[in-house]
C-alpha cells in the first residue's frame, strides 16, 4: 500500500470516527440508550452490493439501527404491522429515499420512495406478514435534527411495549 493510500484511507476513516462520535454524544445528550462499533458486511444503499470494510453502525434500543457510511447513512427498523400502519408515511418518508420490506420473505418491496400512500396501504394490507424492515437512506452528512425528528417517529414508547 503505498503512502498516497493510506492516506486516503486515514482521510475517510478519521471522517467516519468523528461522525461516529458526535452521532454518539448526540444520541446519549438525546435521551436515546445506544451502542456501536465497527463492522462490515452491509449493504450500499445506492448499489445494493456487500460493502466489504467496516463501518460505524450504532444500536439505538427501542428504536433500530444506524450505519454512517462514507455517502450517508442508513437507518434500520423492524416494525409490526400494526406500528407500521400507526405511522404517518407521509411524514415519515416524505423526501427521503425509504424502503419497506417484508420480514417473511425480504425480496417483497412493499414500499419503495416514489410509491403514493394509497399503494403502500394497499400492499401492507395484502401482505400477510406481520413483521417489516424499514430502511431510510440519508445522503451526505446528517444532523442530529434529522436523525431526531426521524428517531422520534420509530421509537418504542412504554405503551406499546406493555401491551407485548
Amino acid at each position: 500500500m503505498t503512502q498516497t493510500e493510506k492516506d486516503a484511507l486515514e482521510s475517510v476513516y478519521s471522517k467516519l470516527y468523528e461522525s461516529a462520535l458526535q452521532l454518539d454524544a448526540a444520541l446519549n445528550s438525546g435521551g436515546y440508550e445506544c451502542d456501536w462499533g465497527w463492522y462490515n458486511h452491509g449493504v450500499d444503499p445506492n448499489t445494493g452490493d456487500v460493502v466489504p470494510y467496516p463501518v460505524p453502525v450504532f444500536t439505538v434500543y427501542g428504536v433500530g439501527g444506524i450505519a454512517i457510511t462514507p455517502e450517508g447513512s442508513v437507518f434500520d427498523s423492524r416494525l409490526s404491522k400494526i406500528k407500521l400502519m400507526s405511522m404517518n408515511p407521509e411524514t415519515v418518508f416524505s423526501g427521503r429515499r425509504a424502503e419497506v420490506y417484508d420480514m417473511e420473505n425480504g425480496e417483497t418491496v412493499v414500499f419503495s420512495s416514489g410509491d403514493d400512500v394509497k399503494t403502500f396501504i394497499s400492499r401492507l394490507f395484502l401482505t400477510a406478514s406481520d413483521d417489516f424492515r424499514v430502511c431510510v437512506y440519508m445522503p451526505g452528512a446528517v444532523s442530529f435534527n434529522e436523525f431526531r425528528a426521524l428517531l422520534a417517529e420509530f421509537a418504542v414508547r412504554e405503551e406499546e411495549t406493555d401491551e407485548e
